[in-house]
């Protein structure tokens, strides 16, 4: 015989999803509204560049003109490092503890487990 368990979600809950759901849709729309600009800022200081270069001789000026492009695509750069970064997880200065010294914390997770239907934790740490 299973027994299934009901999770109740709070309207106070739901209306914090919907806030979360509507700041996430407004920050994509704002993440391409700031792409849309960077790369045409990048395309008019690689133009403005481009032309101060030719326009002059010297190396004041092609050093001017090639840090106007340069300019250009580190903003775009910027715009997309955060994509491709990683974040490492490090376990320093947390402790790991184990099933047979703290079998009642472990208890609680396994239950938490149980009911949301996931995976255990393969290690658990304290801070």
């Amino acid at each position: 015989m299973s027994k299934t368990k009901s999770i109740q979600v709070s309207t106070e809950f739901k209306k914090a999803a919907t806030q979360s759901i509507f700041a996430i849709i407004l920050f994509i729309i704002c993440y391409l509204f700031m792409v849309v600009f960077a790369f045409g800022l990048t395309y008019y200081s690689a133009q403005l560049g481009l032309s101060i270069i030719m326009s002059g001789r010297g190396i004041f000026v092609i050093l001017a003109g090639a840090a106007l492009i340069l300019f250009g695509f580190l903003i775009v750069f910027f715009l997309f490092k955060f994509i491709f970064a990683t974040n490492k997880v490090t376990t320093e200065g947390m402790i790991q503890i184990y099933e047979a010294d703290h079998p009642k914390l472990f208890g609680v997770i396994n239950d938490i487990v149980e009911e949301l239907g996931t995976h255990f934790p393969k290690k658990v740490f304290f801070k």
